[in-house]
C-alpha cells in the first residue's frame, strides 16, 4: 500500500513523495476487518494567487486606425492612383484600395490589371457615390451624407442609401454594403419603398427585401405604393417580385377574412360583375365562397338572379367591398401584425 501527496501548479502535477506499508503489517494490523479497508482522503488545494477585486484598470481607447488611414487620404500623400469619375478626379493609394476591395485588387495588380493604373475611368457611376465609397474604405464609416450631397431631407438620404449599396455589391465590400441595408431598412417610405425592392432583389438583400414586403403589403400603404413612378420601374425590372407580393398580400387578406366569415360582403370581378352574399369560407389563394347571393346590378346580368350560392376564383377578383361601418381596423391591423411575425 502506498500513500500519495500529489501537487498541482499551473505547469502541471508536481513531484510529491511517497510512504510505504508493509502487507504483513496491514494484514495484522486492526485496519484490517472482515477483509476490507476503509481509506479516509484528504484533499487539500493550495492556490498559487491571491483572487479578489482588481485594485487597476488601465482604460483603452477605441482603434484609430480608420483615423489614421483617413487622415492620409486627405492630406493626398504618396499617392499613386487617380480615378476620373465624371470628370472629378479622385488619388487614393493602390495597396489600401487593393487590401479593401478584392475588385481593387484585381483591377491595379491581377493578371486582368488596368493597362494604366495610374489613371482609370469609371464609368456608370456618379462622383459623390465614388467619393463615399473611398471615405468609407479609408475611415471605415459612412460619410454624412447632408455634407456629401448638400440636401438634408431624407428622400437624398435614401437615394445615396440605394447607390452605395450598389456600389458597394460592385466593389465586394460587404460591411459598406450591409451598413446601406440597415439604412434602408430605417428611412423606408411610400416614396422610395419601391425602388429600394427592387433593388434589394438585384443584389440580393434578403433582409432588406423582407422589410420591403412587409411595409409595401400593409393596407395603409399598398395603394398609395402603387401609384409611385417606382412601382412602374420594380414592375418592369423585377416582374417576378410582384409575383411574391401578391402572395403576401392574399396571405394577409386571408388572414383578415377569415375573421370575416358569415358576414356580408361584395365582391367585384374583372368583368365589371358585382355580387353581394354572405362569407361562407375562404382560402389562402382569396378563392371566395358566398351564400344567399345577389347580382348588384340585375337589370345588367338578368341569367343571375336565380344564383344563391356562389364559389369565385381569387384570379377573377377585382375588389372586395365592405360597408364603411363594417370594418374593423384594429382587426386588419392586427392581421398584418400576425403576417409580419409569420402567422
Amino acid at each position: 500500500m502506498q500513500c500519495v501527496i500529489i501537487y498541482m501548479t499551473e505547469f502541471g502535477f508536481c513531484r510529491g513523495y511517497k510512504r510505504f506499508f508493509k502487507r504483513t503489517a496491514l494484514e495484522s494490523s486492526d485496519y484490517l476487518k472482515d477483509d476490507c479497508l476503509q481509506v479516509h482522503c484528504c484533499v487539500g488545494v493550495v492556490r498559487s494567487h491571491t483572487e479578489g477585486p482588481k485594485t487597476y484598470s488601465i482604460p483603452l481607447s477605441p482603434s484609430d486606425i480608420g483615423l489614421h488611414f483617413g487622415q492620409l487620404l486627405e492630406s493626398g500623400k504618396d499617392t499613386d492612383v487617380n480615378f476620373d469619375v465624371n470628370g472629378e478626379v479622385f488619388a487614393a493609394h493602390k495597396l489600401i484600395l487593393a487590401a479593401r476591395s478584392p475588385v481593387f485588387r484585381a483591377q491595379l495588380f491581377g493578371p486582368m490589371k488596368d493597362q494604366n493604373t495610374e489613371h482609370i475611368k469609371v464609368e456608370d457611376m456618379e462622383a459623390p457615390i465614388f467619393k463615399a465609397l473611398i471615405h468609407f474604405m479609408y475611415w471605415d464609416v459612412l460619410p454624412d451624407m447632408e455634407e456629401l450631397t448638400g440636401l438634408n431631407t431624407k428622400w437624398a438620404s435614401t437615394l445615396m442609401s440605394q447607390h452605395l449599396l450598389a456600389a458597394a455589391d460592385c466593389y465586394g465590400l460587404d460591411r459598406l454594403r450591409l451598413l446601406c441595408e440597415a439604412n434602408l431598412c430605417e428611412e423606408v417610405a411610400i416614396n422610395t419603398v419601391a425602388t429600394t425592392l427592387a433593388l434589394a432583389e438585384q443584389h440580393h438583400c434578403f433582409q432588406l427585401k423582407s422589410v420591403c414586403l412587409k411595409f409595401v403589403a400593409m393596407p395603409e400603404n399598398l395603394r398609395a405604393v402603387m401609384q409611385t413612378d417606382g412601382f412602374d420601374y420594380l414592375r418592369e425590372s423585377c416582374p417576378h417580385v410582384l409575383t411574391e407580393l401578391l402572395e403576401y398580400v392574399a396571405r394577409l387578406f386571408f388572414s383578415y377574412f377569415k375573421d370575416l366569415v358569415g358576414r356580408e360582403v361584395t365582391v367585384e370581378l374583372k368583368n365589371d360583375l358585382a355580387i353581394r352574399g354572405t362569407l361562407h369560407s375562404v382560402d389562402q389563394y382569396l378563392n371566395i365562397k358566398l351564400e344567399n347571393t345577389r347580382v348588384v346590378d340585375e337589370d345588367k346580368y338578368p341569367h343571375m338572379r336565380s344564383v344563391r350560392n356562389c364559389f369565385i376564383r381569387g384570379s377573377v377578383v377585382r375588389y372586395v367591398q365592405l360597408p364603411p361601418d363594417g370594418v374593423d381596423i384594429e382587426l386588419l391591423h392586427d392581421a398584418t401584425r400576425r403576417e409580419a411575425r409569420g402567422g
